[in-house]
């Protein structure tokens, strides 16, 4: 007996490991805290910090797009969550942000000299 499309795709979606799902989705995005440590700061401030700098990161965004940031999913204290994700063609509204956000704006001096 023949398992219809339907069944197969089922049964393949529900053994699929979420971990993969998820970094397969979010693949080529860049997110917060990973573009706050590639800029200088340590795991632990981005960690800290992260999820503020984000907010501003998702403020500057939609002033300087008109729009809002693509989502994206991000292993955070061993629970996925959903956060933004930007392109690799959106890193000035980050380095922006990055001067805005007050804590994190001794990095973007360090970045700019």
């Amino acid at each position: 007996m023949r398992k219809s499309i339907r069944a197969l795709t089922i049964t393949a979606v529900a053994s699929l490991n979420q971990g993969v799902l998820y970094t397969a989705i979010s693949a080529g995005m860049i997110l917060a805290r990973r573009f706050l440590t590639a800029r200088g700061a340590e795991p632990e401030f981005a960690d800290r910090y992260g999820s503020a700098f984000g907010r501003t990161a998702a403020k500057t965004f939609r002033e300087q797009r008109g729009t809002e940031p693509c989502r994206a999913w991000s292993l955070v204290n061993g629970v996925w969550r959903r956060v933004m994700g930007y392109r690799p063609e959106d890193l000035p509204v980050l380095d922006t942000a990055l001067a805005l956000y007050p804590r994190t704006a001794h990095l973007a001096l360090a970045v700019a000299a």
